[in-house]
């Protein structure tokens, strides 16, 4: 009877230690930001999967001021590239460049842009 009260006592921390955290992985999470000004619109959509991410979006110029954006004003784009994250830092790499951050609850700080989680 000791010897099992002895293995539980070594086992016990195993138990609490032995489990691995996925807060190294941002994977299905999906984050947006927007921002505009008097002519131009600019949207942005990250999604993560385990250990890359695509984000999505367009920047919209109104070029002769009228106040509609034409479809030839209209710029989409979309990207790939790679991430590590090492809560609460984030560093992401996309068309040869590396940029870091930070997230904190549903907001994610990316150089300049501010991400929020949907």
């Amino acid at each position: 009877m000791k010897k099992l009260l002895l293995l539980f006592v070594f086992m016990l921390p195993l138990v609490f230690s032995g489990c691995s955290s996925d807060d190294d992985s941002l994977e299905g999470t999906v984050w947006e930001t927007t921002d505009s000004g008097e002519d131009w619109d600019y949207k942005a959509t990250i999604t993560f999967s385990k250990s890359t991410f695509s984000v999505t979006g367009y920047y919209k110029y109104d070029e002769n001021g009228d106040g509609v954006f034409t479809s030839d004003e209209i710029e989409p784009f979309n990207e790939v590239g790679t991430y590590t994250y090492d809560e609460p830092n984030i560093i992401v790499v996309w068309d040869g460049e590396e940029e870091t951050g930070t997230i904190s609850g549903n907001k994610m700080t990316i150089g300049e842009e501010t991400y929020y989680k949907k």
